[in-house]
């Protein structure tokens, strides 16, 4: 069972990166950041699989950025989780630490 499950699972991490490649995807933006560094990102031992990292894996994301410039739905565009000044896909897979 484990066995199948396991198999299931690089299997479907296959599909979702092939996925990826359609360049006519909503939120490219997101999925140029994720896309290079996706097998490490969904391959990870640390952290968990939440709200924000399914965002970035659908290519969607509320970041703080996005949602403090374009829909003026919170007073600033600061990272909730480590208070950087603006929460933006990069700053969300490159340096912040949650």
């Amino acid at each position: 069972m484990a066995e199948i499950k396991k198999s299931e699972h690089i299997a479907l991490c296959h599909r979702w990166e092939d996925y990826l490649q359609d360049r006519s995807l909503f939120g490219k933006r997101t999925i140029e950041a994720i896309r290079p560094k996706f097998s490490e990102w969904i391959t990870r031992t640390h952290g968990s699989r939440n709200y924000y990292m399914s965002q970035l894996f659908t290519g969607h994301g509320s970041f703080g950025h996005f949602l403090f410039g374009i829909r003026k739905k919170r007073t600033d565009e600061s990272c909730p989780h480590c208070g950087n000044d603006s929460d933006t896909v990069e700053h969300t897979l490159q340096t912040c630490p949650a």
